[in-house]
């Protein structure tokens, strides 16, 4: 699987760009704000499927 990034870059043009609490604070992920986790999004070429994992950030 490649990881193709965090999830809240992917809401729109200038997710990349806007403060990364202030996004989580609306993502509608549960605690990834108060449990510093970053969901990334991750994507198998061969089978076409998409999975979302969490990490831990420092």
């Amino acid at each position: 699987m490649n990881d193709i990034g965090k999830v809240i870059d992917r809401f729109d043009d200038y997710s990349p760009y806007e403060d990364i609490d202030m996004q989580k604070k609306s993502d509608g992920i549960k605690d990834d704000l108060v449990n510093h986790i970053c969901p990334h999004l991750l994507f198998c070429p061969e089978c076409k499927r998409e999975t979302i994992i969490y990490i831990k950030e420092k």
